[in-house]
């Protein structure tokens, strides 16, 4: 192997770690739980994004839930779950649970 070849293996390497570390970075930061859901109906699996409100573990309480959809679009999710979270705190609108629904390959 001559040195380009190990030089380009070893970015090469170095990239899919990065990825692979900003993707748990992401997943640990993340203020939501990622789960999936096969819908019978498509025949496919969607990616929900489900965002809890402050307290909801140590509650008994019943919360009302938001549907978002096109939850790929990550910035406008998170926003969603700040807007929601900051108006909750304000008492302006009940605490909600978030369930964003993410798009499938054929939209």
């Amino acid at each position: 192997m001559n040195r380009m070849t190990r030089l380009l293996s070893c970015a090469a390497v170095a990239l899919t770690c990065a990825a692979r570390w900003a993707r748990a970075q992401e997943a640990a930061s993340a203020p939501w739980i990622t789960d999936t859901l096969m819908s019978a109906t498509l025949h496919e699996e969607r990616k929900l994004l489900v965002a809890l409100p402050t307290g909801y573990r140590a509650n008994t309480d019943s919360f009302p839930v938001l549907v978002l959809l096109d939850a790929d679009d990550r910035p406008q999710f998170e926003a969603a779950v700040a807007n929601v979270n900051f108006l909750a705190s304000r008492y302006e609108i009940p605490s909600l649970i978030i369930v964003g629904v993410t798009n499938g390959k054929d939209r």
